[in-house]
């Protein structure tokens, strides 16, 4: 199963590589104070507590990618397969998995889910799932769900979050002027870092999430514009060996994985934009076109959605209707929390799951534990 990794120039074409040795990373020590704190309170017991408490509420997770144990790069979105591997294990145990449209239709329906129901979704559609989640869920026989950024999977681009990530990795250069960036519509006197240095990896990691939380809340085509410019002012003409870790589903695989039975595939848009901020004409255009690809490829049964980003104000009541005209049963976001019968069906919370997560914070998550204690805290 799977194939190459695949090397990806600068303008987007895959091509064969292998994967290297591993870097070292920095410790994050808030994340060790947070994990500490959530195995606590499991070992006390309180996570179980939780769990039988949330019984008839429904947890969906939410993951991305799942990569090598030992992958060169840390990125939140892409999880240890060891770590997918455990956490897996995990929910077979102690939750009812079960698929996304069969859960929708029953909330729909205003039935309460089995108890301790737990869903499994992947955003974007990483060739990854393929390569190193499939073969999870087949030896387990776990369901899952998958969506598509379907301009992606047609054309083998890569997401412009990897894009702009590979090309920090990947430049020789080791400052980025953000005032010599020639770009329509740039309000270049309203960017907070004028220049941007990096010489280690850790500080070329950094200048891509403070360039990419900067890109992402830009209307879509200055995005594409200054994403532009800020590669060729890189001067990156090849990515670096492990770009094939963020390379895109291919159709092909897309139909050997719903063959199984197993995985069932979604919308995540077309090309990723945050749908709130789009033109009328954009957003049915990212809407209707990745439904209609999913649809066509895949079957219209039970098409869900998951917006881009998925935070409050990522989507709105506009973009829910666009939704349901386009035949979505459901818009699922990236809002932290449990579901239950009742709920608005085109406003679904998750649980995002990192790689960052530790197994106690894990079942803290999975329990309702740190969403009820985050919600009491006025955090949520």
């Amino acid at each position: 199963m799977g194939g190459l990794c695949r090397r990806q120039s600068r303008g987007g074409v895959l091509g064969d590589v292998s994967v290297s040795s591993p870097a070292r990373t920095e410790v994050d020590v808030k994340s060790i104070v947070r994990d500490t704190v959530w195995t606590t309170a499991s070992m006390l017991g309180m996570s179980r507590l939780a769990r039988r408490l949330n019984r008839n509420r429904v947890r969906i997770l939410m993951y991305h990618a799942v990569v090598p144990d030992h992958a060169p790069f840390q990125r939140w979105t892409h999880l240890p397969q060891q770590s997918f591997e455990w956490q897996i294990a995990y929910l077979q145990r102690n939750y009812n998995i079960q698929p996304l449209a069969e859960v929708v239709a029953c909330m729909r329906a205003g039935e309460v889910v089995a108890p301790n129901t737990a869903v499994i979704t992947f955003d974007d559609g990483y060739e990854s799932v393929y390569r190193r989640a499939f073969p999870v869920l087949q030896r387990r026989r776990v369901p899952a769900s998958v969506f598509l950024t379907t301009q992606l999977v047609e054309s083998q681009q890569l997401l412009w979050t990897s894009r702009l990530f590979l090309a920090m990795r990947a430049t020789k250069r080791t400052r980025l002027l953000l005032s010599d960036l020639r770009s329509p519509g740039a309000d270049l006197h309203a960017m907070k870092f004028p220049e941007l240095v990096f010489s280690s990896v850790a500080e070329r990691d950094a200048a891509a999430d403070q360039l990419r939380r900067w890109l992402k809340y830009l209307p879509d085509d200055r995005r594409v514009a200054l994403l532009a410019a800020i590669e060729q002012q890189l001067q990156v003409s090849e990515y670096p060996d492990f770009a094939c870790e963020f390379a895109p589903l291919t159709w092909d695989q897309v139909a050997e994985m719903k063959l199984s039975g197993l995985v069932q595939f979604g919308a995540h848009s077309q090309t990723h934009p945050i749908l709130s901020r789009l033109p009328d004409s954009q957003l049915h255009s990212e809407v209707f076109g990745s439904c209609q690809a999913v649809k066509e490829r895949c079957g219209s049964d039970g098409l869900h959605f998951a917006y881009p980003n998925g935070e409050r104000g990522d989507f709105n009541e506009d973009t829910k209707r666009v939704l349901q005209r386009a035949g979505a049963g459901s818009g699922l976001s990236t809002i932290e929390g449990l579901c239950r019968a009742g709920d608005d069906l085109f406003e679904l919370r998750r649980i995002g799951v990192g790689s960052d997560m530790s197994k106690g914070r894990f079942a803290a998550m999975c329990s309702g534990l740190e969403s009820g204690v985050k919600r009491r805290m006025g955090r949520l």
